[in-house]
Parts: C-alpha cells; sequence; structure tokens
C-alpha cells in the first residue's frame, strides 16, 4: 500500500513512517522542513517540500496513494490564531477528492467529544480549562474535528490521544476505546501501531477513538 504521511517530521511521525516502513509499504511524506527527517528515514521515503497551503505539491503528493494519516497537531502555547491546521485539512480533504483517495486517519484529543460514546472521566474533563491557557490551540482542534466529521464521502477515522510519550520499549499494551475507558496517556509507538494496523483493517471508520497504552 501506498501511504501519505502529514506531520512526518514530528516525534509521532516519524514513529507512524518507521511502522508504515517496516510493514512493507510505500510512505510519502510533505513536509515544510525536510532537513528535520531523522537519518534513518531519509532515502527510504519519497519527499515533497511544502505547507499546508501549497495545493499544486500537495496533489503531487498523492499521486498513486491508498490513504492519507496525519499526525499534525496544534503548537501547544504558541499556536497561531486563524484556524491554520483546520484550513490546511479542508486542502487536503479537496485534494484527496481530486485524487480520488477516500481514506484519512487524522489525530486529534479527547477536547473533540464522542456524544454517543464517551463517557465522564477526570482528565478528559480538562479540556475547557486548556482551552483558557492554549485558546488558539483549542479553537483549531475542535474546528478540525468538526470539518473531518461532516465528510460524509471521506472514510476518516479520528484517532484521540492524550498525553504524548515516547519509548524505546514495546511492551506496552495499546487500549482503543472511549472516554471512561481510556487512560491518560500514549506511547508514540503504540499511536504508530494503530495507525498502520487500521489503515489495513479499517475497523473504526467513522469513528472517534481513543488512544492509550498500559
Amino acid at each position: 500500500m501506498k501511504l501519505l504521511i502529514f506531520g512526518a517530521t514530528g516525534p509521532t511521525g516519524m514513529e507512524i513512517i518507521r511502522r508504515a516502513l517496516s510493514e512493507g509499504h510505500q510512505v510519502n511524506v510533505m513536509v515544510r522542513s525536510p532537513d528535520k527527517l531523522h537519518d534513518d528515514i531519509k532515502g527510504k521515503v519519497n519527499v515533497f517540500h511544502g505547507d499546508l497551503t501549497d495545493e499544486s505539491t500537495m496533489l503531487s503528493s498523492m499521486d498513486g496513494v491508498h490513504a492519507v494519516i496525519s499526525a499534525l497537531g496544534p503548537l501547544v502555547g504558541r499556536h497561531p490564531a486563524g484556524l491554520p491546521i483546520t484550513n490546511g485539512y479542508r486542502l487536503m480533504i479537496d485534494c484527496m477528492r481530486q485524487k480520488g483517495i477516500r481514506r484519512l486517519l487524522a489525530l486529534s484529543t479527547p477536547s473533540v467529544v464522542d456524544e454517543e460514546n464517551d463517557r465522564w472521566s477526570y482528565w478528559t474533563a480538562l479540556g475547557p480549562y486548556g482551552a483558557m491557557i492554549f485558546h488558539n490551540s483549542y479553537k483549531d482542534i475542535l474546528a478540525t474535528g468538526k470539518l473531518i466529521r461532516e465528510q460524509n464521502d471521506i472514510d476518516w477515522t479520528l484517532y484521540r490521544v492524550a498525553h504524548l510519550q515516547s519509548s524505546d520499549q514495546d511492551t506496552t499494551i495499546l487500549k482503543v476505546n472511549y472516554a471512561g475507558d481510556a487512560r491518560p496517556f500514549t506511547y508514540r509507538k503504540e499511536i504508530a501501531k494503530f495507525c498502520i494496523d487500521e489503515v489495513v483493517a479499517n475497523n473504526w471508520i467513522h469513528k472517534l477513538p481513543i488512544l492509550s497504552s498500559s
């Protein structure tokens, strides 16, 4: 399968790339700063240099692609106003339609509530308090979630994560469920495992699972 990965220079995106390559997938990445790709990734992926407003590069990056995986997230504490990530997803979805790509996995947080399946938990209830501190980030997260959930012709999955952590261990257990059952932290390796498994299995289309590690 040929995958296009956004957010590829961040620590979560690079774990997704590594997992995809280890599973034998071809990988395209569209990045603003190609020099930030780690040495173990360079030369193994097709790199497209551009930002989320660059339609022509985005379209080129989607040639022959079967699915799009995004690890794009807000810049906590210094996120710009104007909903840049939401606007980037709007262009991304338009380009996907032009290229006939239906499958999208997109990172989100428990701030985007699944009214049907989520139950109350103390740590997901803290979202509105974070909004008072990280106003621009919070607005962009909510707007992105709303935009993606409105797309009936796109096979989207909003995979929600909370406190991200890195680990060299492969012994953690991934839990995929909803608020009230999920734990408050997620290892990036487990996110990568979920994304690459899900892009093949398609078990969570039009759903908002929370990923957590134990």
